[in-house]
């Protein structure tokens, strides 16, 4: 699945939405390794991985989690 994730079509209206303070920068070729897909509590989140100060980063369970859409539909949910 990583492989297809660069390969998602995104709707412009969800990238104009997402307000990226960082570019879009898990967009580019290079495998994502900031985020990863976790199952808490049969919650399916995307645990945040990186230190990058981000207004997308939420406090879940005890663990930083992205609510980024883009990131989101990357991963599939």
């Amino acid at each position: 699945m990583e492989a297809q994730i660069h390969r998602i079509n995104f709707d412009t209206q969800l990238l104009q939405a997402a307000h990226c303070e960082h570019g879009f920068a898990c967009l580019h070729d290079e495998p994502d390794r900031q985020t990863v897909r976790f199952m808490n509590k049969d919650v399916e989140v995307i645990k945040c991985l990186a230190e990058t100060p981000c207004s997308k980063r939420r406090s879940y369970d005890g663990m930083q989690i992205c609510t980024c859409p883009v990131r989101r539909k990357l991963h599939g949910l």
